[in-house]
Parts: structure tokens; C-alpha cells; sequence
């Protein structure tokens, strides 16, 4: 039994995941930004919740612009009834992709195919890492600094975000990697979570928040230009932006994930050690019809 989330379940809904919040900082972002009630806004998220009555035993979530995410912990092989339960409430629904502890989302995606031709894009299993930043260590950034975009970055951020969406295979076109680089390069110049790493007020590395709750923060969209690369400047910039979270916001844990092992190596020259696997799933958008087949 399955059922949508109300506003009363928002704290029962915070303290489940919360205890298994190295692979649920979206979800636990998202509620904190947003709430059980939603918004208007791409990452505002429906939550639904098994059983639907007593204890959870787990938690969905697809977030208005159409992502599923999952929480469903457990000893293995996970039971399939819960994620075949969430696939049919999702009927009438558009989704574009998942993401979330690996062996969960591989539920996810066979309970989706159960029910229509579910076809990926994207599909990649990457380690999941942590760290408690306490441990940080004291790493010297030889006279870089961390700052906010500016709008003079514009044009450089805009080839900085195509650059890194065309490597890491989320551009389906070099038409929607523009675009979706031009979208991230406003918001970041607006105000959004986007730090530069900079030599002098010459850029040469990015990184972001991509979640946040409570005291823990998850690290995402770290990009190193290819004439810098391998320098150090992405365990700088990750450690700076850090740094940062402790100082400013009281930041005491991190967790990110990574999509290769260059970048796995830098992770764990700071610190960060791996405590599971991540899987990013990314569809062609469909719509679940009411007979159980996509349209």
C-alpha cells in the first residue's frame, strides 16, 4: 500500500530520511526547500510513502520537472512490491529520469519497463563518497580564492557548463547543451550555487552545492577547463567550497558522487571515502497512461 504524502508527514517523512541521508540528499533538500506541499518549481517533489499507514518502510519522491528518487532501505535483495507500487502511482505522470542508491534505482527501472518501453540515455553507476569535514584537510590554494560569478564570467561559464554537460553525456544535442548551459549560466549569475575558483579574477574551476539540509551538504558540477587539468584545481575548489559551507552555514558532513576516476582519485586526496554506489538514470520523457503502457 502506497499512498501520496500531506503536509502532517513532513517531519515523520525529514527524520526517516535523514537516517540514510548519504543517499537521500535530494530528496532531504528538496523537502527543505520546498515541502511536502510543493511549489511551482522544477525541483519541487510529490512524495509518496509506504505503507501508507504506521512506520515508513519508504520513500518516493518525482519532482515537478519529472525525476524519480527513492529511498527504500533494507537487507537484499530489496522487495520489488514497494517500487512496482510507486511505477503505478505514477500513471498519468511525465518522468525523465532517476537517480539515487544504485540497487534501488535498478528496482526502479524494472518496475518502469514492467509497466511500458522504457528507454535510457543515460545510465551510469557511480561511487558514492563522504566525508566528515572535520577531516578536511588543510590544503593550501597557492593564492587562488573562491568567489560568486560575476556577470562578466557570463560568456566563460556558458562554455564552462557545455563543455561539462557534453563530457559528462547529459546534452542530447549540441542545440540543448547551449541552452541548458545558457539556463544554469543566468542562474548561477543570479545568485545561485555555483563557486569559481579563481587566480587573480581569472576562473580556472567551478563547483556547487547541488543539495543541502540540516548541517550536511552534497557536492556537484565540478569542472576543471582541460588546459588546467590535472594541477590540483579540483580538490582545490571542492575544498575551498567546503571550507566555506563549514565557516558560513555550519556545514559539518559531505557527500558527492563521481563519474570518473581521475576525479575519484582528487575525492580521496582530501578525504572523502566511498560508502556506496550512485546510479543517474536519464529517459526519453514519456507520460505513464492510465493503462499501464507510455504515451
Amino acid at each position: 500500500m502506497i499512498r501520496r504524502a500531506e503536509a502532517g508527514d513532513h517531519g515523520a517523512v525529514q527524520a526517516f530520511l535523514a537516517q540514510h541521508r548519504a543517499s537521500s540528499m535530494f530528496l532531504l533538500s528538496n523537502l527543505a526547500a520546498h515541502g511536502i506541499a510543493g511549489s511551482d518549481h522544477p525541483y519541487a517533489t510529490e512524495f509518496y510513502l509506504e505503507p501508507g499507514q504506521g512506520p515508513l518502510r519508504a520513500v518516493f519522491g518525482r519532482t515537478r520537472s519529472g525525476m524519480l528518487l527513492c529511498q527504500v532501505p533494507g537487507q537484499a535483495p530489496l522487495p520489488d512490491v514497494p517500487f512496482a507500487a510507486f511505477a503505478e502511482a505514477l500513471r498519468g505522470s511525465t518522468v525523465i529520469g532517476a537517480s539515487g542508491e544504485a540497487e534501488q534505482i535498478d528496482r526502479l527501472l524494472a518496475a518502469l519497463t514492467a509497466v511500458g518501453t522504457l528507454t535510457c540515455r543515460i545510465n551510469h553507476l557511480e561511487p558514492l563518497f563522504s566525508l566528515v569535514l572535520a577531516d578536511l584537510p588543510a590544503l593550501s590554494l597557492d593564492g587562488l580564492a573562491l568567489r560568486a560569478p560575476l556577470p562578466a564570467d557570463a560568456a566563460l561559464l556558458t562554455m564552462w557548463f557545455e563543455r561539462h554537460l557534453r563530457e559528462t553525456g547529459f546534452a542530447t544535442s549540441q542545440q540543448s547543451a547551449r541552452s541548458e548551459a545558457s539556463a544554469r549560466t543566468a542562474a548561477a549569475v543570479e545568485g545561485g550555487p555555483v563557486r569559481l575558483l579563481c587566480d587573480g579574477q581569472t576562473p580556472v574551476a567551478m563547483a556547487a552545492l547541488n543539495a543541502r539540509t540540516d548541517d550536511a551538504v552534497q557536492v556537484g558540477g565540478v569542472f576543471v577547463p582541460p588546459d588546467r587539468r590535472n594541477r590540483g584545481l579540483g580538490r582545490r575548489v571542492v575544498a575551498a567550497l567546503l571550507r566555506q559551507a563549514a565557516r558560513q552555514d555550519g556545514a559539518t558532513q559531505a557527500f558527492l558522487f563521481s563519474n570518473n576516476d581521475a576525479a575519484s582519485a582528487a575525492y580521496r586526496s582530501i578525504g572523502f571515502q566511498r560508502v556506496g554506489m550512485y546510479r543517474i538514470a536519464l529517459f526519453e520523457p514519456f507520460v505513464v497512461a492510465a493503462g499501464g503502457t507510455p504515451r
